[in-house]
């Protein structure tokens, strides 16, 4: 727009790769074991659940920007790690609104191998 006025730090438009798409989970601060980069979640979109993969997990926690009234609330703000999966283009639109859960089975194996008794050969 002509003469339309920018302050400092404000995006003037957003360039997405469709080709790299991710969600960005903010890891909840109560949960039952320690999320680590290759474990399993699942992503839920509306009625769609996808199945989806932690990429990374970043050393930092959510970040305080707008929202900074928010953090003396008693919402908890967790770490913050990417999650990926091939085929999210086909079911959410860039910017969607999802949940992300953990799977535990990854826990439930490791316990099971645990308690399997050893057959000594």
């Amino acid at each position: 727009m002509p003469g339309q006025v920018f302050q400092s730090g404000e995006a003037i438009f957003s360039l997405y790769d469709r080709n790299d798409l991710f969600v960005i989970w903010e890891m909840p601060l109560r949960r039952f074991i320690e999320p680590s980069v290759g474990d399993r979640v699942f992503i839920t979109s509306g009625y769609f659940v996808i199945e989806g993969h932690i990429d990374a997990i970043y050393p930092l926690s959510t970040p305080q920007g707008a929202n900074r009234s928010l953090q003396y609330t008693g919402i908890f703000q967790g770490q913050t790690a990417r999650v990926k999966n091939r085929g999210f283009d086909k079911f959410l639109p860039i910017e969607s609104q999802v949940v992300v859960r953990m799977n535990y089975t990854t826990i439930l194996n490791k316990l099971f191998s645990i308690l399997e008794p050893r057959i000594p050969r």
